[in-house]
């Protein structure tokens, strides 16, 4: 037989009596495939084989020569070269395959270039890959396109930080190389500048006590505000900033855009009371205590004769929080509530007959 199938045979004695019975012939032919070469890089990891066919028995060879202990179904190779493996299944039925682990020395990827950059100047940079590659993509990190020469140059369109990537290959290993590059605006070419300008050039504390300030700088990104109060800076583009002592100050903006700054300053006067006013509120008949406070307050007004009042109590925005109209009133106090406002500074005013009076109050 030299055929699978299955096979009767009759068998007829001579006293005429028959038998039958059959055979079923099963031909057996296990394959092992591997899989195709691979090529391997000395940095990278090795593959693991597997020869499939489960439920054979596995012998490995690496180069010819047996693997002594491998005899499972897969084998983690370690090296370059030549393995093998033979499976016998359960029918004795035997099968063989091969691959060839091809090595390659690893890339170690190196590019050197200028820390800093001017925007819109062209700068080199250079592949000190090793061992000698033959492929090359150059990324810049400012939405340019990638570049595929081996030693480019390049002019940025985007300031700030830049980070350069370039990916060197031979074509079966790779590694890529990183650096940053800091690039800077050509400062005299932006037209930055910084000005501004200031709702009073004296700041009365029985007043507001405050300045407002109107940034018309150009071409800034950000800006820093000193007051020459020790209160530090302010990164706020057109800050109110309010006084707390008498004196000379002087106010500084400074405007930037990325790498460059300017600045400009102007002097501010603070004096403790208008004119006129200082006698006024100095009289011991007009008194807000406690002041400062954390919201809870007694204003208390005690005048020689009687006079129509108009009480009102603002913000420093002159937002109005309290408002009242009185006549003919020589005496007049009220318990405030103001807990649940805004902590800050706010400016108490009554108009009489014979002037205004005006207290800041402090809320903490």
């Amino acid at each position: 037989m030299n055929l699978p199938g299955i096979y009767v045979v009759n068998v007829t004695e001579e006293d005429g009596c028959t038998g039958e019975d059959e055979v079923e012939v099963l031909v057996s032919d296990p394959t092992v495939f591997l899989g195709a070469d691979i090529n391997v890089c000395e940095n990278e990891s090795y593959p693991v084989l597997n020869a499939l066919n489960q439920g054979s028995t596995y012998e490995w060879f690496y180069e010819g020569n047996p693997l002594p202990g491998e005899a499972d179904q897969t084998l983690q190779t370690s090296q370059g070269g030549i393995y093998s493996v033979t499976i016998t299944n359960q029918y004795g039925c035997q099968a063989s395959d091969q691959l060839l682990i091809n090595t390659f020395p690893a890339v170690n990827a190196s590019i050197t270039g200028p820390p800093n950059a001017t925007l819109g100047a062209t700068v080199s940079f250079q592949d000190n890959t090793t061992p000698a590659v033959n492929g090359w993509t150059w990324n810049f990190g400012d939405g340019t396109p990638l570049v595929t020469q081996q030693n480019p140059s390049h002019a940025f369109i985007q300031v700030g930080v830049r980070p350069v990537f370039m990916i060197a290959s031979n074509g079966i290993c790779s590694d890529t190389a990183y650096l940053d590059v800091n690039v800077n605006w050509d400062c005299p070419q932006i037209g930055l500048s910084a000005a501004f300008t200031m709702s009073t050039n004296t700041v009365v504390l029985s007043g507001l006590g405050n300045v407002e300030l109107t940034n018309n700088s150009t071409n800034a990104t950000e800006y820093i505000w000193d007051f020459g109060d020790g209160t530090g800076s302010d990164p706020t583009v057109n800050p109110i900033h309010v006084y707390t002592d008498p004196g000379t100050y002087t106010i500084t903006l400074t405007a930037i855009n990325y790498n460059c700054t300017t600045t400009t300053s102007q002097s501010i006067v603070v004096v403790e009371f208008g004119v006129g006013v200082g006698e006024i509120l100095s009289e011991d008949g007009f008194t807000v205590y406690p002041n400062p406070n954390t919201g809870m307050f007694t204003v208390e007004l005690d005048l020689n004769e009687a006079t129509d009042l108009q009480i009102e109590l603002n913000n420093v925005l002159g937002q109005r929080v309290y408002q009242n109209s009185l006549q003919q009133r020589s005496y007049w106090r009220k318990e405030f509530d103001m807990t649940s406002y805004v902590k800050g500074v706010y400016l108490l005013r009554i108009a009489t007959d014979k002037g205004v009076l005006q207290r800041k109050i402090i809320i903490e």
